[in-house]
């Protein structure tokens, strides 16, 4: 439940999600970030062209304290008075599951990882590998499945067009 409660705090919104992933990219040293959202399903979809996250640190990382801009999945680092990986993994703790696939720069393959949080917070349903899809270009692509799942108060609270409107100003 703390977990959960934490998360609830740092993204209030499908906003908020969105410019958090946004930051990180930019924190990656992005030029180019693509952003997809479905409504409907409460879908998030972000793919950019930083850094990556090499394929050693994606099969250790594991949803909670890595970012793209560490040297490693146990070092954060600190931007704005928060680390800037702990918005995946608050937005990871609100959402049904969450996948990454990523290309790390002078990699030859992308690796992906694939994974659901409890309430518990515990992980279950890890998937981790070499990307089926290849990526063609360095960077990062992260899916947020079913976002907002687990708080369905804000879920029917939720005014998608407003949401959108934010995110566009936003860009």
């Amino acid at each position: 439940v703390e977990h959960f409660v934490r998360a609830c705090s740092q993204i209030p919104s499908l906003f908020a999600a969105i410019a958090s992933l946004v930051q990180n990219s930019l924190d990656a040293g992005a030029t180019s970030i693509d952003i997809i959202v479905d409504t409907k399903n409460h879908d998030i979809e972000i793919s950019d062209n930083g850094r990556g996250i090499p394929g050693s640190d994606l099969v250790t990382f594991v949803g909670t304290e890595w970012s793209s801009t560490s040297k490693s999945y146990d070092e954060h680092s600190v931007s704005r008075g928060r680390a800037s990986g702990d918005s995946l993994s608050a937005i990871s703790h609100l959402s049904s599951e969450i996948e990454i696939i990523s290309l790390a720069a002078a990699a030859k393959v992308a690796y992906s990882k694939r994974y659901n949080i409890a309430p518990d917070g515990s992980i279950y349903n890890l998937k981790t590998g070499i990307a089926h899809l290849n990526r063609k270009r360095q960077g990062t692509f992260i899916r947020v499945i079913d976002f907002n799942s687990k708080c369905e108060v804000r879920r029917k609270a939720m005014k998608p067009k407003t949401e959108l409107s934010l995110v566009e100003n936003f860009i």
